[in-house]
């Protein structure tokens, strides 16, 4: 896995003994790609993971199109078929015969599954469970009681006292009939349950002559796909079809103060809102405007419902998303699905008891709801989900994946857009629900498919964000394994817009050109301009040639260079390869090999990048300095850093010992 250099982050690798030291990847990048300032990770560029690759008539593309002649096109899905998964990786069937031989692909899943699967795929302890509740019982109806709904249903009320929400601090002691839960199927169906509790209370609390009905959602919401849960998602791409909607309902502007008194008035029954919207663009609400919200809700007798489907369950880093808030930014109901059973179907509603005094038996129902084996599931889960050490583990990633998208973002300024005045930022979020907006809305789409094609799940969300959301299992590690891929992915998504820019200006001057040479008054070079012409040509061939030279020594080197038999997951050589190409092809994800054209310091510097990898495998660099005390060195390869601290200083002509590592990289990339 490529690494982004930090002097702060340099670890020793466990690499075993070999003849020719393998240099690590963090290096290979920094020391090939020398034509910006701060460098992305370049190690893939290439398409590993190709979309719809299976060969007419392999199993995959036969049972892709038997599906097809089967199943409602709800989706637009590429040809991929998932078969197992693994903590956070998911393999998808393959065509052994377009895939190096093997019958699946392994792929990093940053999306987890729609911010369901918070402990990843298959877990273990999951699996176990649910085979011995599914042995027991798994229906009985809610006409009569089960022993796990009730248990869930405890926890839920028990954790909320301990963490905080619904109106009470957090580590206050539990108290009997302060909240109720409702327990669904999905979170569509949880929001419709608390937009109908919302209208009962409303006809409740109505007075003669009035009729308090209006329910009130904000713009970019995504509350759910059923007619009610629908009608509150402002998004004609989602209502238009299915209008006329459920009536008496209006929109306000999300995080505006402007216009709240009128907007929620004494005919509001409830209010709905997403305290961090999801699927909407990721973005969070001010504490202010919840507190806002919540003052006017309090003064016209209107009930604030906090969607929490994506953004609640410790998403955000506490047991809901507004735990942390002061209790005057809490709602009077919560809803609750994706992660509450790890991927079993299942939905909830906890609300204060103000709330569940006004429903009476038979107000509301379900079939499935509640029942044993999904109760007991989402009753594990939430034990799980809460551990201390989990949370503490899961605001470290977050930290770290904030930090290694902040890079990311400074690297890619004509890319991702970072607009907190336009409240915009990025990278934006909370906890492990985080988002980028690039600069124009259809680059989401296409970094989403490029980073698929390199074995990474990501999201969009609104009308420009990447999503990002990976399980809360997440180690730093695959953090920065998924960063570096979308800092590729950029790299490619800048290199396909360059070669378009070129392409459209070829076809405009080859115009032009053409017109000019229809043109009566078109006429021959003269003889200084074919001489200049001449010379300018002369130069630029020999440019070329010198740029092929080295281009054609990097992949030789790459190609030759020895693999650690130990370390078969380690392809030094191919990364070689892949900064070559990106530092040196116009286009290095296509299959042209296009040079650039260097300057003479360029040129300079890729000869020095050359000379310095021809020494570290050839193992010529003498031990000039000494190895800093801080670097530990790996038993079986003693002399390993000494080669890559004197191959920088070779290649820099640095004399001083006190160097450290990130004054030894100046040095090398002439930033001294």
């Amino acid at each position: 896995m490529a690494q982004r250099f930090s002097s702060a982050a340099l670890r020793a690798p466990a690499y075993a003994s070999h003849p020719r030291p393998l240099l690590p990847s963090f290096a290979c990048v920094r020391l090939l790609a020398t034509l910006s300032k701060s460098q992305p990770c370049s190690a893939y560029l290439e398409r590993t993971h190709p979309d719809g690759d299976a060969k007419p008539g392999s199993t995959v593309a036969e049972t892709l199109a038997r599906f097809s002649k089967s199943t409602l096109a709800t989706y637009s899905r590429p040809q991929l078929l998932f078969t197992r998964g693994q903590g956070l990786d998911l393999y998808s069937a393959a065509d052994p015969s377009t895939n190096q031989g093997k019958s699946e692909r392994k792929y990093l899943d940053f999306s987890s599954g729609i911010a369901v699967n918070s402990l990843g795929h298959a877990d273990a302890q999951i699996a176990q469970l649910a085979h011995e509740q599914s042995s027991r019982l798994i229906h009985a109806s809610n006409l009569y009681h089960n022993e796990w709904s009730g248990e869930l249903a405890n926890r839920m009320v028990e954790l909320t006292h301990q963490h905080g929400g619904m109106g009470i601090k957090s580590g206050s002691e539990p108290q009997l009939g302060a909240l109720k839960v409702f327990l669904a199927n999905s979170g569509t169906e949880a929001n419709e349950a608390a937009l109908k509790f919302a209208r009962k209370s409303g006809k409740v609390l109505e007075k003669p002559g009035q009729t308090k009905t209006q329910l009130v959602s904000f713009t970019n919401a995504f509350h759910g796909r059923t007619m009610g849960a629908l009608s509150l998602t402002p998004n004609p791409k989602y209502q238009a079809p299915f209008a006329p909607l459920i009536g008496d309902v209006v929109t306000g502007r999300y995080n505006s103060h402007e216009g709240l008194d009128e907007l929620i008035n004494e005919n509001t029954a409830g209010v709905i809102v997403e305290p961090v919207q999801g699927e909407g663009g990721i973005y969070p609400a001010s504490v202010e405007w919840l507190q806002a919200v919540r003052k006017r809700c309090d003064e016209v007798g209107a009930l604030l419902i906090f969607d929490e489907i994506q953004c609640g369950l410790f998403r955000s880093g506490t047991l809901w998303c507004h735990s942390s808030l002061p209790t005057d930014a809490h709602p009077d109901m919560v809803t609750m699905a994706k992660p509450l059973a790890n991927g079993f179907p299942i939905g909830a509603v906890l609300m204060r008891d103000s709330v569940a005094k006004l429903i009476a038996v038979g107000d509301h129902g379900t079939t499935f709801g509640g029942g044993p084996l999904a109760s007991r599931i989402a009753h594990h889960v939430l034990g799980r989900l809460s551990d201390p050490k989990l949370v503490e583990s899961m605001k470290k990633a977050s930290e770290h994946l904030f930090g290694r998208l902040r890079l990311a973002v400074e690297m890619f300024p004509d890319l991702v857009h970072d607009r907190p005045d336009e409240g915009r930022p990025s990278p934006r979020g909370k906890g492990l629900l985080v988002g980028l907006s690039m600069a124009e809305p259809s680059y989401a789409g296409r970094v989403v498919a490029l980073a698929r094609e390199r074995g990474l799940l990501v999201l969009t969300a609104g009308s420009d964000a990447v999503r990002i959301i990976p399980s809360l299992i997440v180690s730093k590690e695959q953090i920065d394994q998924a960063v570096d891929i979308l800092e590729s992915c950029l790299l490619v998504l800048r290199q396909e817009l360059a070669a378009e820019k070129e392409s459209s200006s070829t076809t405009k001057v080859g115009a032009v050109a053409a017109a000019d040479n229809l043109g009566p008054s078109s006429t021959s070079p003269s003889l200084e301009q074919k001489r200049g012409y001449s010379t300018q040509a002369a130069a630029a061939e020999q440019g070329d040639s010198t740029v092929r030279s080295l281009y054609e020594a990097l992949i030789d080197l790459g190609e030759s260079w020895p693999k650690d038999d130990l370390r078969p997951d380690v392809h030094f050589g191919k990364e070689i390869i892949s900064a070559a190409k990106r530092s040196l092809l116009v286009r290095p994800s296509s299959n042209e090999e296009t040079l650039k054209r260097l300057t003479e310091k360029e040129l300079d510097q890729t000869r020095q990048a050359l000379e310095a990898l021809r020494a570290i495998k050839g193992s010529q660099v003498l031990n000039e300095f000494p190895l800093p005390d801080k670097i530990s060195r790996p038993a079986s390869s003693p002399k390993y850093y000494e080669r890559l601290l004197n191959t920088l200083d070779k290649a820099a002509k640095g004399k001083s010992v006190s160097l450290g590592w990130k004054e030894r990289l100046d040095m090398f990339f002439g930033r001294k």
